[in-house]
């Protein structure tokens, strides 16, 4: 290793623009450091190793939403996995039907529901779902080929209703 930067994580931090913000400072690190190593005036040393994890392959099922965690994991996985594979739940109909909603944008809320995935509030203020800890307020989603909505404009005509469960219908798909 040459140099090193920190690029700090906040909670509205997506792996995409965590992806953009290493980019750029790696960016700047060559511009900064490059010469100075040529040239002899940085020597590189190794990482340290201690306390470094490693993480296997991300995978589609990775992004399928366990409503039973809490809403402050829920929230970090949705960001973590934007834009790829992006997180995903079902909601199945009255007749058999189940449709699978990518979920892209969250909000987790301490208001706690009945039962992990079911719907506490689906109107035009706010789509709630109640999870293992705390609620997870959805702000934007997308249906399966349609295009990515706010919260208002995708409940705008749908059945949604407070009760309903996400999570039923297709166990952990293979998205």
């Amino acid at each position: 290793m040459i140099s090193k930067k920190e690029v700090p994580i906040t909670a509205k931090t997506t792996a995409l623009i965590l992806h953009d913000q290493l980019a750029a400072a790696g960016s700047e690190l060559i511009r900064n450091d490059l010469e100075k190593y040529v040239q002899g005036d940085l020597k590189p040393h190794p990482q340290i190793s201690a306390g470094a994890s490693h993480a296997r392959k991300i995978t589609k099922e990775d992004g399928f939403l366990d409503w039973t965690q809490p809403a402050s994991h829920l929230d970090r996985q949705v960001r973590a996995l934007s834009p790829w594979p992006g997180c995903s739940t079902s909601f199945q109909y009255p007749d058999g039907k189940v449709e699978r909603l990518k979920v892209w944008e969250t909000l987790p809320l301490p208001s706690q529901g009945s039962k992990p995935g079911q719907i506490m509030q689906a109107d035009h203020k706010a789509f709630v779902v109640a999870t293992g800890q705390g609620s997870l307020r959805i702000l934007k989603l997308q249906r399966s080929g349609g295009k990515v909505l706010t919260a208002d404009s995708f409940l705008i005509g749908s059945s949604f209703e407070k009760g309903d469960m996400l999570g039923l219908g297709l166990g952990t798909p293979s998205l």
